[in-house]
């Protein structure tokens, strides 16, 4: 059984209720085949908690979890799928983590990485209506991989089971590695020896460990034991699995591919290389991976899939049928490796083209994170990126990839773009102009896309003209609009982009605000309103603020001190807030000395100067990575993540500013 208790339960629909519901019946029936046990606990409650300072946690029996999951507005298919993945990973700690505990924290991985892993394998095999279920669930699985991408090519990425030498340093490992490359081992581990063996696997495991602590040689003694009595080792040397949890577990750091081969060779013997190289050149080891190559024709058509293991040293050579004349190569198809993939000048030139001819959803979602990875390592301008999505983003109709380009495109605007070049070519306006013309295209009946684009078009409205559009769009004067319903969180966006306007006063400010509160008193609600009250706050009232953050009594919640730091460091502050520029480096250290590390993380990240002279940032983290001591890990930690930023940020700059046409 289970119980949805919260303070919103009236609001609670009832078709969400029955979603979570019969995610939960499903995947425990699939755990309990699965791993060969039954649901070890007597009863499951799902409780949902307002201002949880986590996603969810499992304790035996109850889960918490944070009521952002009870939807309060109609949202696309993948959120629905992002619950109900939270669902099942905390379903699946059942087994992985309270059925079996690990010893230690060095351990975690296998809590994390095993519930990362399964819940998605789960969503794959099991139906529920009205979650998207099936293939939908391996998209989600590779947009929530680039976590794993990104944290495994920072300077403070780590080995996925390393020494933890305390609990303090364990909380930090609770990263894009321990859940996100975990999982991503874990199902590149299934594609090595066969699905139906690591079940087996599982069955054994638990049958020895049920009610114990279990180590990393417990669980991978089991897979060893199951995998020997199927595969001969010594002719499968890649299946030793000793040898792949040295490679794998132990060592940290992602590995690259790239295809090396002659794009106008007729010849049906022809041959390619396929480089494999470390991303950090400080973690400099090099993998066995099984992965699939993809040949792609000038119709965009995958014509031949070659399934091989690449070798664990530099180079690996396969052979293919040159006369076909492919024009792209994809290493990876089907993404079951862990790795990245570094597209050849001939792919990549025909992809920027031609990508919305790819009839493969994935295919063409593993094509768009290239296109970010190769911006993000400097091998693409920022504006050569942009170019890239507005050829090819209004052609885009998945909903998954599209939500995911646009992140994209946020962070290359907030990280990977001058302010003066995104002004002078008004980037941000183009986008919205096009998120609005697909958004007017939009089949009615196509709800899903229409709330994507809806919810997402108010982020890029900068000029005038735009913001004016999208305040006659509130006020029901856009006639081309007018059958697009808001809801009350796109009017917090509207006011968030209304406070962005120079021409607008200060009182139609206030008034809109005060009209949009009227009609959301909820906490999300009291969160805006103080967000917009800081924006909008006088130079004696902000110092007040500033005051406020190192107040150590304060009975405010985290959540609502995070909104009153955008506020204060709104875009808009950005002249008013440089006579905080030395007091914030100034308070970090004792912000993470003295308060929690919720709310010295939130200051760290929220406050961080708004700025352009990337140099001065430079300066000013490199000293405090000097100065501040190794024991204040999460400090470290967040420092040196900042340094490599700031570091691709510089590159990226200058890459954009050697632009001859600007």
């Amino acid at each position: 059984q289970m119980c949805i208790r919260d303070r919103y339960q009236r609001r609670v629909h009832g078709e969400q209720a029955r979603e979570i519901f019969s995610t939960t019946t499903e995947c425990m029936k699939f755990y309990e085949s699965f791993f060969g046990h039954k649901y070890p606990f007597s009863k499951y409650d799902h409780i949902f908690c307002p201002e949880y300072n986590v996603g969810a946690m499992e304790n035996p029996g109850a889960v918490t979890m944070n009521d952002m999951f009870v939807y309060k507005e109609e949202v696309v298919p993948d959120k629905i799928l992002r619950r109900a993945n939270v669902v099942c990973h905390e379903l699946a700690h059942m087994w992985f983590g309270d059925l079996v505990t690990m010893t230690w924290w060095n351990d975690l991985w296998l809590n994390e990485s095993f519930a990362d892993f399964v819940s998605y394998l789960a969503l794959s095999k099991i139906k529920v209506e009205g979650v998207p279920t099936g293939s939908h669930s391996w998209m989600g699985f590779f947009q929530r991989k680039g976590w794993g991408y990104t944290t495994d090519q920072q300077p403070t990425t780590h080995p996925i089971a390393g020494p933890v030498n305390d609990t303090e340093q364990a909380e930090t490992i609770f990263d894009g590695i321990t859940y996100s490359k975990g999982a991503s081992t874990l199902k590149q581990l299934t594609h090595l020896i066969g699905e139906d063996i690591f079940s087996e696997a599982l069955h054994l495991y638990f049958g020895r460990h049920a009610w114990q602590n279990a180590t990393l040689e417990d669980f991978l003694g089991a897979i060893q034991e199951t995998v020997s009595k199927h595969v001969d080792i010594k002719q499968n040397p890649h299946l030793d699995i000793g040898f792949w949890k040295n490679e794998w577990l132990c060592k940290a750091g992602l590995n690259e591919v790239r295809a090396e081969w002659n794009p106008v060779t007729t010849n049906p013997h022809a041959s390619l290389t396929l480089i494999q190289s470390p991303a950090l050149p400080q973690h400099p080891t090099l993998r066995y991976h099984k992965l699939n190559v993809a040949f792609i024709d000038e119709g965009a058509n995958i014509y031949q899939v070659q399934d091989i293991v690449l070798q664990n040293g530099e180079k690996t050579e396969i052979s293919y049928d040159g006369s076909q004349r492919p024009v792209a190569i994809l290493p990876n198809y089907g993404d079951a490796a862990f790795i990245k993939v570094v597209f050849d000048q001939s792919s990549i030139n025909f992809f920027k083209e031609k990508l919305s001819l790819i009839q493969d959803d994935l295919t063409r979602f593993m094509i768009w994170r290239g296109f970010w990875d190769q911006l993000r390592d400097i091998r693409m301008s920022t504006l050569e990126f942009i170019a890239a999505v507005l050829e090819n983003f209004g052609k885009e109709d998945n909903l998954t990839i599209l939500e995911t380009v646009l992140l994209y495109i946020s962070g290359a605007m907030v990280h990977y773009c001058p302010q003066e070049i995104q002004k002078k070519l008004q980037l941000n306006d183009k986008i919205f102009r096009t998120l609005i013309e697909k958004l007017q295209e939009t089949d009615a009946k196509d709800k899903s896309k229409i709330i994507l684009l809806r919810d997402k078009c108010f982020s890029f409205a900068y000029s005038e003209e735009n913001i004016q559009l999208v305040l006659d769009w509130l006020n029901g004067n856009v006639e081309s609009l007018k059958n697009f319903e808001l809801t009350i969180s796109n009017k917090w966006r509207i006011a968030q982009a209304v406070a962005r306007s120079k021409t607008i006063s200060y009182d139609q400010k206030k008034a809109l605000i005060q009209r949009i509160h009227d009609l959301d008193q909820s906490d999300q609600g009291s969160y805006y309103v103080r967000q917009f009250t800081t924006i909008f706050a006088t130079d004696a009232e902000r110092e007040a603020i500033w005051q406020s953050f190192f107040d150590k009594d304060t009975k405010e919640s985290v959540r609502m001190f995070e909104y009153t730091m955008l506020g204060f460091n709104d875009e808009s502050n950005i002249e008013r807030n440089q006579k905080y520029f030395r007091a914030y480096f100034d308070n970090i250290s004792k912000t993470f000395n003295e308060r929690s590390k919720e709310f010295a993380k939130a200051f760290f990240e929220y406050l961080f100067p708004q700025s352009d002279n990337v140099d001065e940032l430079l300066v000013e983290v490199r000293k405090l990575i000097q100065s501040t001591p190794e024991d204040q890990t999460w400090l470290v930690k967040l420092l040196r993540e900042k340094e490599d930023l700031l570091v691709r940020k510089t590159k990226v700059f200058d890459l954009v500013r050697r632009n001859p046409h600007l």
